[in-house]
């Protein structure tokens, strides 16, 4: 039996079903353990290239708690949670007055490849961060 339109109904539930399915919510096991490299930032409503001298810097959020960030020459080590429910990722460190001691970061977006986490670090700047992993 051949319905009109049927077929059509059926794969534009498939394919909704699929994208549905790729909206992964922030998880412990999607973040710990990597290495998350900056591909650009931005602020407000300017967006900013990675400079050769931050080619290199890094995030990584080991499965224990700890963190430890590269910026530019410098190392940060610290801590970091999650909620899950909230989307929010915490980091803090004390080892240097030079940084932040607390960020409080709202997860956009991550997935096996990429992380977009946004921050407000003070009253008028938003800062957004565009991570991804190199494989």
């Amino acid at each position: 039996m051949n319905i009109p339109g049927f077929q059509f109904i059926l794969s534009l539930v498939f394919f909704t079903n699929g994208l549905v399915a790729q909206n992964i919510s922030p998880s412990k096991d999607l973040i710990c353990g990597k290495k998350w490299y900056p591909e650009k930032w931005a602020t407000n409503d300017h967006t900013f290239s990675i400079d050769k001298e931050e080619a290199n810097d890094y995030m990584l959020f080991n499965c224990d708690g700890t963190s430890t960030s590269i910026e530019v020459d410098m190392i940060i080590k610290g801590k970091w949670t999650l909620d899950e429910k909230t989307s929010t990722l915490v980091t803090t460190q004390n080892q240097t007055k030079d940084y932040p001691s607390k960020i409080i970061w709202k997860i956009i977006k991550v997935d096996e490849t990429h992380l977009v986490i946004k921050s407000k670090e003070s009253d008028k700047i938003d800062q957004t961060l565009y991570l991804t992993r190199r494989l």
